[in-house]
C-alpha cells in the first residue's frame, strides 16, 4: 500500500523533528534517514537502541508503529517516549549477553512500574532578565474541570489576592491543562503554559507558588534551588498517600526543604511538628470556612456518604463505606445511600434491600439541598488534614461520622460538635456508628469555632507579600 502525499510530508517532518532531538542532531539528516533505515532492519550502528524491544515492551507503540503514524518505535521515542519516562534498551544486552532482553506487560505482578529516577524539569528561569516590576509563577499540576474544587479553588481563591501586587502571572502546569477558562474569574493577566513550554517566559519570577509535592520540586528545580522564592501551600501530609519508599521520602523532603509554606489547618500544622517535618522560616497556618447549610428537619431516611474510590483517594476510605453499607442494610430497611464526590463515575445499585446512588460532583445548589435533607453524613479522612464536610454538615445540625487519627482523637473531635460520631478505624464496626448516628436529633447546629480556628497576626495577602519584599 503506497503512502499518501500528505502521509509522505507527515513523515518528512516527525523525520526532521527526530533529527533535532537525537544524539545525531549534528550530522547531516540524510545520515540519520539512513541509520533509521538501518535500524528498522536490524543493522543499526550508531543508534544504540534497541527496536524490537521497545516496541514489544509497548504494544500501544507497535500499534502505532504498523498503522503508520511512527515510521518506527524509536521515532516515537525521540518526540514523545522520552518524556513519557517510557523505558528503552540499548543493544548491548544482546551484544554481551547474547540473549534478548525481556519487559513484561503492564498487567504482570512483576512489572517494573518505579524502573526510573524521579522527574527532573531542566529549564532554569533565574536565568532570564530580573523583571522591572514583580512577576509571580505558579505551578500546579492539572488544570482540568473533573478536578477544579475542593483543594484547587481554595488555593486560587487565597492567592488571588495578591494577583493585583503583580505586573504578569504565569500558571505552569504539570500535566493536563484542559480547561484553561476555569482561570478567567480570577483575571485576565494570567498567562496559562505547559510547563514544557517555560522558555515562553520572558523574565525571572519574583515569587513562586506551589502546589503540591511534585510541583515543589518543580518549582525549585526551575528557580535554580532557591527555595527562599517559593511558597509551598501545603493541604495534607502528602507522604500518606504512598507506601514507604521513594515518593514517601520525597513528599517529607518537601516539606524539609521548605522555606515558606501556608498550611490549611491546625491539625495538619501539630501533626508536621510533631513529625520534626517544619523546618520554614515562615509558616502560615489557615482554618478552612465553614458554612453551616438548611437543614430540613423531617426525616427521610437518607444517608449521606463522601465517597472518593479512585487509587489516590484510599484514605477516604471508600472500601470500608460500602463494607458498613451491606451491614448495616442487613439490619435496618428502606433506607437511600447517597455516595457523593466521585469524578466521572455515577452509577446505582442495591445493598441488602437499600437504594444506593453513587453520584459524581453536584452543582452546589443540589449538594446543599442533597445533604441537607439527609438524617446522617458519613465522611472519613485518615490523614493528618481532617476535611471539610464532616465540619460543615455537623455544625448545620446532622448527626455525622467521621474517623480520628493520630492527635486528632475522640476528645479532640468532640470539642468542636456535640453533633459529631467517632469512628475509630482499629477498633469500631461503622455501621454501628451509623446506627447511634441515625438515633441523635437532627437540626440543632452546634459549632465551636474558638477551638477549631488558628489565630494568625496577619492575613494570607500580608503573609504572602512579605516574602516579595525582602
Amino acid at each position: 500500500m503506497f503512502a499518501t502525499r500528505k502521509q509522505r510530508q507527515r513523515r518528512h517532518e516527525q523525520l526532521a523533528q527526530a533529527h533535532c532531538l537525537s544524539p545525531m542532531f549534528d550530522r547531516p539528516l540524510v545520515e540519520f534517514k539512513n541509520e533509521i533505515d538501518r535500524l528498522k532492519s536490524g543493522t543499526n550502528r550508531i543508534i544504540n537502541f534497541d527496536e524490537d524491544f521497545y516496541c514489544n515492551a509497548y504494544p500501544d507503540i507497535k500499534k502505532a508503529v504498523e498503522r503508520g503514524e511512527f515510521e518506527c518505535g524509536y521515532m516515537h521515542y525521540l518526540l514523545f517516549g522520552q518524556h513519557e519516562v517510557r523505558v528503552t534498551s540499548t543493544i548491548d544486552f544482546r551484544k554481551r549477553f547474547g540473549i534478548a532482553p525481556s519487559y513484561p506487560s503492564t498487567s504482570s505482578l512483576f512489572y517494573p512500574i518505579n524502573a526510573h529516577a524521579p522527574r527532573h524539569y531542566e529549564t532554569n528561569l533565574m536565568r532570564l532578565p530580573q523583571p522591572d516590576k514583580r512577576e509571580l509563577t505558579i505551578f500546579i499540576p492539572y488544570l482540568d474541570a473533573s478536578l477544579f474544587y475542593a483543594g484547587y479553588s481554595i488555593f486560587f481563591k487565597d492567592i488571588a489576592k495578591i494577583f493585583g501586587d503583580f505586573e504578569k502571572i504565569n500558571v505552569l502546569v504539570l500535566e493536563s491543562a484542559r480547561n484553561p477558562e476555569l482561570l478567567t474569574e480570577f483575571g485576565s493577566q494570567l498567562n496559562i503554559l505547559h510547563y514544557r513550554e517555560a522558555l515562553k517566559i520572558t523574565h525571572a519570577p519574583t515569587m513562586a507558588i506551589c502546589f503540591d509535592t511534585e510541583t515543589f520540586f518543580m518549582a525549585l528545580e526551575m528557580l535554580g534551588g532557591d527555595a527562599s522564592k517559593i511558597v509551598y501551600y501545603c493541604q495534607d501530609y502528602e507522604a500518606g498517600f504512598f507506601p514507604f519508599g521513594t515518593q514517601y521520602i520525597r513528599c517529607e523532603k518537601a516539606l524539609l526543604k521548605s522555606e515558606n509554606i501556608i498550611i490549611s489547618t491546625p491539625f495538619l500544622r501539630d501533626f508536621l511538628e510533631r513529625q520534626g517535618l517544619l523546618n520554614a522560616k515562615r509558616i502560615y497556618v489557615k482554618s478552612p470556612e465553614i458554612s453551616p447549610f438548611p437543614v430540613k428537619m423531617e426525616k427521610s431516611k437518607k444517608i449521606f456518604c463522601y465517597f472518593r474510590p479512585e487509587f489516590f483517594n484510599s484514605r477516604n476510605l471508600p472500601e470500608i463505606i460500602l463494607e458498613a453499607i451491606n451491614a448495616f442494610s442487613a439490619r435496618h430497611n428502606g433506607y437511600e445511600f447517597y455516595l457523593v464526590g466521585t469524578v466521572e463515575v455515577s452509577y446505582s445499585f442495591e445493598a441488602n434491600g437499600s437504594k444506593v446512588y453513587v453520584l459524581n460532583k453536584l452543582p452546589k445548589d443540589e449538594y446543599i439541598n442533597l445533604i441537607g435533607s439527609c438524617d446522617a453524613v458519613v465522611s472519613m479522612i485518615y490523614s493528618a488534614h481532617p476535611g471539610v464536610i464532616a465540619w460543615q454538615s455537623a455544625a448545620s445540625g446532622i448527626p455525622t461520622v467521621t474517623n480520628c487519627f493520630l492527635q486528632r482523637d475522640k476528645d479532640t473531635i468532640e470539642k468542636i460538635s456535640k453533633n459529631i460520631v467517632v469512628y475509630d478505624p482499629h477498633r469500631d464496626e461503622l455501621a454501628d456508628k451509623m446506627e447511634l448516628a441515625l438515633q441523635m436529633d437532627k437540626g440543632d447546629a452546634d459549632f465551636n469555632r474558638e477551638f477549631y480556628e488558628n489565630k494568625e497576626p496577619k492575613d494570607i495577602r500580608s503573609f504572602l507579600l512579605d516574602i516579595t519584599s525582602e
